[in-house]
């Protein structure tokens, strides 16, 4: 999806979802959450619509991530609407540090079986999908062509025909 045709339906969606909202000019606060809440809402259903293009280390627990981070997202939220409150704080900073915990094991155990993976190409000199396996750990991406200005400085070049004569 183009970034402007990104730009429109996110637009469009927002237009018709603020017309519907009614505000009740007795109660600031109310009328500010209702807002908050639908541009936000708004806002994370069109985001959620790109995802990756390569193989994460963590895509088989990609659920269970989500959970994770949708509850330290809920209790930042939380905090934030009262950053002096020490229990709201400390209830955060439990709920960062179990998460962080739970993620890095998640990693750990992925890289334990990516190493296991690796040595049985090893083992079985099946070299091909051995450095296919360490290039999925580093994320190895094949080079492409780099724009270079042309002799003169005036243009630059991207067709890799005129980057080679240059």
């Amino acid at each position: 999806m183009g970034k402007h045709c990104f730009q429109q339906n996110l637009r469009e969606d927002l237009d018709s979802k603020l017309d519907q909202l009614s505000f009740d000019t007795n109660d600031a606060e109310e009328d500010w959450a209702a807002f908050r809440d639908v541009v936000y809402n708004t806002a994370i259903a069109h985001l959620d619509q790109n995802t990756r293009k390569y193989q994460d280390r963590l895509d088989d627990n990609d659920e269970d991530i989500q959970k994770l981070l949708d509850e330290k997202r809920e209790a930042f939220r939380f905090l934030q609407q009262d950053t002096r409150s020490a229990s709201k704080k400390a209830a955060y900073n439990s709920i960062k540090s179990k998460d962080q915990a739970k993620l890095t094991e998640m990693q750990d155990s992925w890289l334990s079986g990516k190493a296991d993976e690796i040595q049985k190409y090893a083992n079985s000199n099946n070299s091909k999908h051995f450095y296919d396996a360490l290039k999925s750990i580093y994320m190895i991406k094949s080079s492409g062509t780099l724009p270079l200005l042309s002799a003169d400085g005036s243009t630059l070049l991207t067709d890799k025909n005129a980057i080679l004569k240059r």
